[in-house]
């Protein structure tokens, strides 16, 4: 459960963030690409948080869609599921991935 160490990690980031105060809600960021899913992730919360200041905290996961970067045009375009990893505008099969390996709490929101 590779997901579990990530949260966890991400967990400690955020306890020692938020000097003591009560965390009401946590959005997650999880690329399609990266390992987990919505339900893996929320289970590993749970876990992780259990007896900490987050215990109580609600958690919202959003899953990234992968984008590609054209290296030549500079376009960003989304990838199918026919993985054609050319550049919609030039042609270009020089790129890189721009997103979709997202894991991590991108946000959180605490009680005043």
């Amino acid at each position: 459960m590779h997901e579990f160490s990530l949260v966890k990690k991400e967990v400690e980031r955020v306890i020692a963030k938020v000097n003591g105060k009560k965390v009401k809600k946590v959005r997650f960021l999880l690329g399609r690409l990266a390992h987990g899913t919505p339900q893996s992730i929320k289970e590993a919360f749970k876990i992780t948080t259990k007896d900490t200041i987050l215990s109580t905290a609600n958690i919202e996961v959003i899953v990234v869609e992968p984008q590609v970067k054209c290296n030549n045009c500079g376009k960003v375009f989304s990838v199918t599921k026919e993985i054609n990893l050319s550049c919609p505008d030039c042609n270009s099969k020089s790129n890189e991935l721009a997103s979709g390996e997202e894991c991590y709490i991108e946000n959180i929101e605490v009680e005043n």
